[in-house]
């Protein structure tokens, strides 16, 4: 379970019809005129969760996407362990320097990297409310 959040102008025709069906929707912390909409997923049983993809799976998977789907980049940001995979990131990125156009990092800490991110994970309970 997790929250899936998008961020949309204020003004946008969306925002009402959101609201109505229930979703959260707040202010984007640090943004004037856009908006923070929280959709919970389930995402299956069996569906492994960031967490459980390493960073150098998803480093991989990146490359594999870049060589035989995309002509341009592929947008990927990489979650990974600060404490396990951190003092790898200089490896990898040197590893992976001409497979890749492009690649973001983000440390998977308990607080979250920072507000309102993009993914976060949720109690069954939470996805329920």
């Amino acid at each position: 379970y997790y929250f899936r959040r998008v961020r949309l102008p204020s003004d946008s025709d969306l925002v009402e019809p959101l609201r109505k069906c229930g979703y959260q929707v707040e202010d984007a912390h640090g943004q004037p005129g856009t908006l923070v909409v929280s959709i919970p997923v389930d995402a299956g049983e069996g569906i492994r969760t960031s967490k459980e993809v390493s960073m150098w799976e998803q480093l991989s998977l990146a490359a594999l996407l870049q060589e035989n789907w995309a002509d341009n980049q592929v947008s990927c940001t990489v979650t990974f362990d600060p404490e396990t995979e951190g003092p790898q990131l200089e490896h990898a990125l040197n590893y992976y320097q001409y497979r890749l156009k492009g690649i973001s990092f983000l440390p998977r800490v308990s607080a979250g990297a920072y507000k309102q991110m993009p993914y976060e994970g949720i109690s069954e309970e939470e996805y329920r409310k």
